[in-house]
């Protein structure tokens, strides 16, 4: 069965629970009846300053003994009030824990957009490098090509030369017998 407080924290928003803290506050302060017993002056008092002291003051043990001999209802409520503070303490620094982690986690949001930002621009220059890559390949495969037909029109322009060396040596030959004759 969950406890009375961790019901209320549960149910319960911030503001409606500085609210109750306030009441609680209140009633501390209302209780300086001069019929109260000592103790219980003396608890009130603790508890004031206490709270004054963001929660940091610590009971002693006289006034935690003097609690003890409070009726069962008192000491009920003082322990209950107690625990409230307490956990209201906690639940204060967990939430400043949860605000400072929530920074972080936006810190490293920002941080990972950012590098999604640079890979997109890298992955957009690599793009870019690569299809320059290809084009550059492209035009050094058709250079390659016309180099092997340059070289094979050469070899025709030689074969053709040759040929016609041998012709032109021929025709020499026929018209100087064409002159011996004539």
């Amino acid at each position: 069965m969950p406890s009375p407080l961790a019901s209320f924290l549960a149910t319960t928003s911030l503001p409606e629970r500085v609210r109750k803290f306030g009441q609680i506050r209140t009633k501390l302060r209302s209780l300086k009846y001069p019929s109260e017993p000592q103790h219980l002056q003396d608890q009130c008092r603790v508890f004031r300053q206490w709270m004054q002291r963001d929660f940091s003051a610590s009971f002693s043990l006289k006034a935690l003994q003097k609690a003890e001999r409070m009726t069962k209802v008192q000491y009920q409520s003082f322990i209950s009030f107690f625990e409230n503070l307490r956990a209201l303490r906690d639940y204060l620094a967990m939430e400043d824990q949860i605000m400072v982690v929530a920074i972080k986690i936006q810190k490293l949001e920002e941080q990972l957009s950012a590098l999604k930002a640079e890979q997109i621009t890298l992955s957009s220059k690599l793009y870019k490098k690569i299809k320059e890559l290809k084009r550059v390949n492209h035009e050094v495969e058709e250079s390659e090509a016309q180099l092997a037909n340059s070289n094979i029109a050469l070899e025709e322009l030689g074969r053709i030369f040759t040929i016609m060396q041998t012709y032109h040596h021929r025709i020499d030959t026929l018209a100087k017998d064409v002159n011996l004759l004539g």
